[in-house]
């Protein structure tokens, strides 16, 4: 699989459907399985969609991590489950998402697809071009937010020359 990057505007339909752009399903190989999971971004207000492949390994850390027999973890493990749904791919592209998490993260007509190298995220697009294009004293632009979290790297040697 190659790295999922750029952004794609797409329009989800009255039903919830939206065809995933053509340029994600080749870089995905395909949607091999033509499975793909959809998961409530914990953090931001927006889907992710991971390639079978891409959600195995995080799926299993998650499961791994959070033990049955405390109330809390067991209580976080239950909002995790219920957090993600598989979704079928067709080979039209034609996915259908789920009315409640797209209500959830405020996901309507018009949205779009951003690459986060190995998954997706699909965001509502005004929510999404707020974000990228902060108006706000208090929110940082890309530039600060690099600045402040990876001016270390190099972007010729990667992070070998990272002070990790």
């Amino acid at each position: 699989m190659k790295i999922l990057c750029g952004d794609k505007n797409a329009t989800v339909d009255e039903k919830g459907r939206v065809v995933l752009p053509a340029e994600f399903r080749q870089a995905m190989g395909g949607v091999p399985d033509g499975i793909l999971v959809v998961e409530k971004n914990p953090h931001l207000t927006c889907l992710n969609l991971y390639p079978s492949e891409s959600w195995e390994p995080y799926f299993t850390a998650i499961d791994r991590r959070l033990r049955r027999t405390d109330r809390d973890q067991a209580r976080l493990r239950t909002m995790f489950y219920a957090s993600f749904k598989e979704i079928e791919v067709p080979a039209t592209g034609r996915i259908n998402l789920p009315p409640t998490f797209l209500k959830a993260k405020n996901i309507d007509k018009e949205v779009v697809f951003v690459g986060q190298g190995r998954f997706l995220q699909l965001w509502n697009a005004a929510e999404y071009n707020a974000l990228i294009n902060p108006t706000a004293d208090n929110e940082q632009t890309y530039s600060e937010l690099y600045q402040e979290f990876l001016s270390d790297i190099d972007p010729d040697r990667g992070e070998e020359e990272a002070n990790l």
